[in-house]
């Protein structure tokens, strides 16, 4: 250590190299504090949005599964035997259902195919409710009525809306972290 101190003494220009090596080290740092700083802050704002962004998917999906709940248990307290259907169906959970979709705001969705679904879903359950509503608390033989063959490919293809959705909302919250 006495060395070094000896031969940084007898060199005195190595002191302006020293002054001129510790001013670029300190530019250097003044300029990437900075830098690091702001860069930061924007991976916040992006975990931020990203959280909300999924917060807001989770809710639709939540919805999504509710309806596709109350569809199965609509099929599996449904009268069948020897082909015959009770098509009676509490429209009334489903409309609480429509109502919360209706608050959400499609604007605020960050996924154009999740949008898709939402705008989707009520006017399939609107358009199923109007062809249940036909027979509502009636029982029919399979395959007898009209109105009845509509309802059952209208639930049918709502069926597989939800699970379109469902697979978009999933996708989307994974992709999402």
């Amino acid at each position: 250590m006495d060395c070094l101190l000896f031969w940084v003494e007898a060199h005195p220009a190595l002191a302006g190299w020293l002054q001129a090596i510790g001013g670029l080290i300190a530019v250097a740092v003044a300029i990437y504090v900075p830098y690091r700083q702001k860069n930061d802050a924007l991976e916040m704002e992006i975990g931020r949005i990203n959280y909300n962004e999924k917060i807001k998917i989770q809710a639709i999906l939540t919805l999504v599964i509710q309806i596709n709940a109350f569809l199965r248990l609509a099929d599996a307290t449904a009268n069948k035997g020897e082909g015959w259907l009770h098509a009676d169906i509490d429209w009334g959970y489903l409309d609480s259902t429509l109502e919360q979709m209706k608050n959400i705001d499609v604007i605020e969705i960050p996924d154009p195919t999740v949008i898709t679904y939402v705008v989707l879903l009520p006017i399939s359950i609107r358009e199923l409710q109007k062809t249940g509503s036909s027979f509502k608390g009636k029982v029919y033989e399979t395959g007898s009525d009209r109105s009845l063959k509509e309802f059952l490919k209208l639930k049918l293809e709502l069926q597989a809306l939800l699970v379109r959705a469902e697979n978009a909302c999933t996708t989307k919250i994974k992709s999402l972290g």
